[in-house]
């Protein structure tokens, strides 16, 4: 075959794209064009999740697989895919590249970031089976179906607390190591969550409180806060306490008062064998026992405290 012949047999398996004009081979064309269709002819059997190429398909497959080679160095997880380790890699290094193009915000993956664009756009395609709620990701309606079936497969080693999601026991074990691997690099505080850190470092920034009360217009720097807030105007308390039927405004202040119940204590002292029902009860008991802390101060005075309501009782009584 000569030159020319070569020539024309690759012109011919070349084809151009009617959407974008992109010069396409012949043996990707179909997948190619898939990208404006939205087609996903390839779906996995397991979680039903579809994709455009039956490469992507395979390499989502071992995902299921219980066989995971790959281990972080740094905290030992072990890894099903050599890509989401190196996803994984970068909740330990910070790097984050993919900028929103709405807010600005980071991101380590692009994948994080489109699941974050729900977020502007509003889109909520996981629905709820089983009341009316809709997420706009499967991994959040997958946390939300605990509500209905109270499944806490996973539980803590040390006090036996359960939890829905095994990266929620990681980051609860540093409730007992007092490990804080997060921190910010402008006044060097250290966080036991990565959502903790990016919240503080709002505290660094201009204009950074931009959610405001319509009711008493106090700001808050997260909607989630906001609408905590909110509870108190309407007096609405969604969590109830299935021994004694007293309801809460926050899971959280829940989840303390449940332990006046079954009596777990699961924060350790790490000085002294003490051991607290709530984080704040433990901080308390550093303070006063081994530390001498005071970081409440009187605005008056300049007297202080390791208790804010003591604080406040000497406001009351002195000022």
């Amino acid at each position: 075959m000569n030159s020319k012949d070569s020539l024309t047999k690759y012109v011919k398996e070349i084809f151009k794209c009617k959407v974008c004009d992109k010069d396409i081979k012949k043996n990707n064309y179909a997948a190619h064009t898939r990208t404006h269709t939205g087609e996903k002819p390839y779906k996995c059997d397991q979680c039903g999740k579809s994709f455009t190429l039956k490469s992507t398909l395979k390499t989502h497959l071992k995902s299921h697989s219980t066989e995971k080679p790959f281990t972080c160095q740094v905290c030992e997880k072990s890894i099903a895919l050599k890509q989401s380790l190196k996803s994984h890699m970068k909740t330990h290094t910070g790097e984050k590249q993919y900028p929103c193009a709405v807010c600005e915000r980071l991101f380590a993956t692009t994948g994080a970031r489109r699941s974050h664009m729900k977020v502007h756009t509003g889109e909520r395609s996981h629905k709820c089976e089983l009341c009316d709620k809709s997420f706009s990701r499967k991994d959040t309606l997958k946390i939300h179906m605990v509500v209905h079936t109270r499944e806490k497969p996973y539980s803590c080693q040390i006090c036996n607390k359960g939890f829905t999601q095994q990266s929620t026991v990681i980051t609860h074990m540093r409730t007992h190591t007092g490990e804080r691997p997060y921190s910010c690099n402008l006044c060097e505080k250290t966080f036991i969550r990565s959502c903790h850190l990016r919240s503080h470092q709002k505290t660094h920034t201009t204009n950074s409180k931009c959610f405001t009360c319509t009711i008493c217009e106090k700001t808050f720097r997260q909607l989630r806060n906001l609408k905590k807030h909110t509870n108190m105007h309407n007096g609405q308390k969604n969590y109830s306490c299935d021994f004694c039927q007293k309801s809460f405004r926050e899971s959280g202040h829940l989840s303390n008062h449940i332990r006046t119940h079954t009596g777990e204590r699961p924060y350790s002292c790490q000085h002294c064998d003490y051991k607290a029902a709530t984080s704040s009860s433990l901080k308390i008991h550093i303070r006063t026992q081994h530390t001498s802390e005071c970081p409440y101060v009187c605005h008056v005075c300049d007297k202080s405290y390791a208790r804010s309501d003591r604080l406040k009782a000497h406001i009351c009584k002195e000022h």
